[in-house]
């Protein structure tokens, strides 16, 4: 299977002058859970569709599959692209996917998620991954992002949330 265009080139600004800045938004009847949700994406924005929901177990996290370089190798974390279709069909993981594209896109610059969220727990964190999804189901990350709730002004200062 090839991925991307499989060539590098060199460019001379970041972002590039080129870029095409394009919002996408998540879309659901409130029902995102795992891969088998109703859950998806696109550039429409939203209409008045009812919030997603899922129970986190802290005694049974969601497990961190590839991803930055970030664990050790006593860790047992291997970094980089890996499967994340194991992870995508726990309850407790909210996925959105666009339908089958019918040609590539190419995915170059910034990517920032913005997520409005409430929660009954004092912390929490969240991980939106940007994952591209082959025609078999395997589902390899190409970029994620980490935060938890506390550090959304900061690191320097700690805003607990309000159960409810």
């Amino acid at each position: 299977m090839l991925w991307g265009g499989n060539q590098w080139r060199g460019e001379n600004e970041w972002p590039l002058a080129r870029t095409q800045f394009t919002k996408y938004y998540l879309h659901s009847d409130g029902r995102a859970n795992s891969r088998d949700g109703t859950g998806t994406i696109s550039t429409t924005p939203p209409g008045s569709e009812p919030p997603d929901r899922y129970v986190y177990d802290p005694a049974s996290p969601d497990p961190t599959v590839g991803g930055p370089d970030f664990g050790t190798p006593l860790s047992g974390h291997t970094a980089g692209a890996a499967d994340q279709s194991p992870v995508e069909v726990r309850n407790d993981v909210l996925v959105y996917t666009t339908p089958p594209l019918g040609h590539g896109i190419e995915v170059t610059g910034p990517i920032e998620a913005v997520l409005y969220v409430s929660s009954t727990a004092k912390d929490t964190g969240f991980t939106p991954k940007l994952v591209d999804v082959a025609p078999d189901g395997t589902a390899y990350n190409v970029q994620e992002g980490i935060l938890r709730a506390r550090c959304r002004e900061g690191f320097e200062k700690k805003v607990w949330m309000r159960p409810g």
